[in-house]
């Protein structure tokens, strides 16, 4: 068995998500960001409203996982030019419970 390393890159050696395609499929930009709406839309929303709000969000996202041929879990990492929106303030959601005695 081959010994496995550590591997380090800058993240301006990473390339932003668009770049990278996801290994075993062909998705054009368009078709990625019809799956990313099904699958996390209130992501989606919520970048959507900090647009609006803010006005252009200059802020990039780098394909770590894909980048390193991660598998198992997700990784990226998000830049963005001093004094622009890195992550949008949301809403926090409250749950409640409801617990009755049988």
């Amino acid at each position: 068995m081959a010994e496995r390393r550590w591997t380090r890159a800058k993240l301006e050696e990473i390339p932003s998500s668009a770049d990278i395609p996801v290994a075993g499929l062909k998705l054009t930009p368009e078709d990625e960001e019809k799956a990313i709406r099904e699958r996390a839309p209130r992501t989606v929303l919520t970048w959507e409203e900090a647009a609006q709000k803010y006005g252009k969000i200059n802020r990039r996202t780098h394909a770590v996982r894909r980048y390193f041929g991660v598998e198992s879990f997700g990784d990226n990492a998000w830049e963005a030019d001093a004094g622009e929106m890195l992550v949008p303030m949301t809403r926090s959601l409250t749950v409640r419970r409801s617990c009755s005695s049988a």
